[in-house]
């Protein structure tokens, strides 16, 4: 990832390798401590578990709502 002309990865001394699908063939997946975790939903409940953070605390519960059926409308109504 690039922003600006300089890698973010490099940037910040960030040990990577690029895979391009999961053990298991999924995607999105990313790799935590070796262990592998798939499905964006599962994905983000994880690492906010783990760094006890939570990236919908700003929103309302209306905007909280929001955010669930545009996720499931995409996640369930589009092809890839």
């Amino acid at each position: 990832m690039k922003v600006l002309g300089c890698s973010l990865l490099g940037v910040r001394n960030v040990d990577h390798k690029m895979k391009y699908k999961s053990k298991k063939g999924q995607l999105p997946f990313v790799e935590v401590n070796g262990e592998e975790i798939a499905d964006s939903a599962i994905i983000i409940k994880e690492l906010g578990t783990r760094y006890n953070k939570d990236l919908d605390a700003s929103l309302t519960a209306e905007q909280r709502n929001v955010a669930h059926a545009t996720i499931s409308m995409i996640e369930n109504h589009f092809a890839w």
